[in-house]
């Protein structure tokens, strides 16, 4: 079975961010990194979750948890639809959550994919 849909939030992490992810979904990875801004170094992590379906409501509501809990004003939500490797990047603020705007998108396509095959054949008409 594949995954079509992998939702990656950028953050801090107060030390709670695990226990705040878990109420929304039961499987993601949180990957710890460190951050820094204007000198400053910030704990921060990545939490990744892949889903067989799109999930924006959970998602919404996660991200709404996490500005509060961390008084912070936004997040990064990168999207990944791994079947087509589109990539939306979006900074999302409090009161925004999924309505954020999108900072930039990009598509690649496969060489051998269906949508590569598909171009090649554009191009040769």
């Amino acid at each position: 079975m594949g995954y079509g849909f992998e939702y990656c939030i950028y953050t801090q992490d107060t030390g709670n961010l695990a226990e705040t992810v878990i109420k929304y979904f039961e499987s993601f990875t949180l990957i710890p990194s460190m951050s820094f801004w204007k000198g400053q170094v910030s704990t921060d992590a990545c939490v990744t979750i892949v889903s067989n379906s799109p999930c924006p409501e959970r998602i919404d509501h996660l991200i709404e948890e996490i500005l509060v809990r961390n008084k912070s004003a936004s997040v990064v939500l990168t999207i990944l639809l791994p079947h087509e490797i589109v990539y939306a990047v979006r900074s999302v603020g409090r009161g925004e959550a999924l309505r954020g705007c999108i900072m930039g998108v990009s598509s690649i396509k496969i060489p051998g994919s269906k949508e590569a095959r598909q171009s090649e054949v554009k191009d040769l008409a």
